[in-house]
């Protein structure tokens, strides 16, 4: 047993065949101790469970210093006689239901995004649901044909669909699949849009300084990204300014909306938006805007 001390009780697990226990011990004075303790039966199922873990914990002592094989065996044992999870034991929970009784195989097609850099010829006549009488034929060329280091394209891939399928908007397929090319030059018509809403948002991160509603300001917002969603080339050159409308912009809307915006506040994020501001006027090839103009106008 563990040292006694008063007010602070100790608990001791052992098996016992019957009869009362004789409890000895030394006191702190060098007297000694003897009580007699008439046993007595408790309904806690628990009981054997908690002495199981004592008796293991005391065996796994004894295991890491001799490696016993007994030792392992008995711990072994205990485990499974009561349900106690060990170093050498493991639940393992079993089913009785048999999920697939027939043993048939049930092959599922999922579909995933293409790999980075390889493209696909446009699909015509494949709609999105399902399509009946499909044929695809993929020709490959020989792998001699390829380069040395490799290929960065996939071999080409044509489709056709029978019956009502095949009547399937060739077009509109193409623009439901078709991601543009990263090198793909922004039109005049797409940078003027963009140009018009960075100009609204920045007057309207003006207003709402000056105490316009954040209504304004969060409209705007909206309206520049879809802006930029329309040319990935203008969109993929302005970072700072995409990082700024999907997130100060989006504080100084919930501050305004709460109230709790200051000057401090948008002292902050000026600094942010006039870099924004200026990466922008890169992307959209007016650095040499004349003086006086809006996008001299400061913040």
């Amino acid at each position: 047993m563990p040292d006694l001390f008063a007010g602070r009780p100790s608990t001791v697990f052992f098996r016992l065949s019957g009869g009362p226990v004789k409890v000895t011990g030394k006191l702190a004075g060098g007297g000694r101790f003897e009580q007699e303790i008439a046993a007595r039966e408790a309904p806690l199922a628990a009981i054997d469970h908690l002495w199981a873990r004592a008796r293991i914990a005391d065996m796994e002592d004894e295991f890491r210093g001799s490696r016993s094989d007994a030792v392992k065996k008995e711990i072994v044992a205990i485990s499974i006689r009561h349900t106690v999870l060990t170093r050498f034991t493991a639940f393992v929970v079993t089913d009785d239901q048999v999920v697939n009784a027939g043993g048939s195989r049930r092959t599922v097609v999922q579909p995933v995004e293409m790999p980075a850099e390889w493209e696909m010829d446009p699909m015509a006549g494949i709609p999105l649901t399902r399509a009946r009488g499909l044929v695809l034929s993929s020709p490959m060329r020989a792998a001699s044909t390829y380069p040395a280091g490799g290929t960065s394209r996939m071999p080409t891939v044509k489709a056709q669909a029978s019956g009502a399928m095949a009547g399937f908007p060739s077009k509109l397929m193409d623009a439901l699949i078709r991601q543009p090319p990263r090198d793909e030059a922004a039109t005049a018509e797409q940078r003027e849009k963009v140009q018009q809403a960075l100009e609204a948002f920045l007057r309207a991160f003006a207003a709402a300084k000056a105490g316009a509603a954040a209504a304004q300001l969060e409209q705007a917002r909206i309206e520049l990204l879809r802006a930029l969603g329309e040319s990935l080339a203008i969109a993929t050159a302005v970072p700072l300014l995409q990082a700024f409308l999907r997130g100060a912009a989006v504080e100084l809307v919930a501050a305004l909306t709460a109230s709790a915006a200051d000057s401090a506040l948008f002292a902050r994020h000026a600094r942010a938006l006039d870099e924004a501001r200026e990466q922008a006027r890169a992307a959209l090839g007016v650095a040499n805007a004349p003086a006086g103009s809006f996008w001299e106008s400061s913040i």
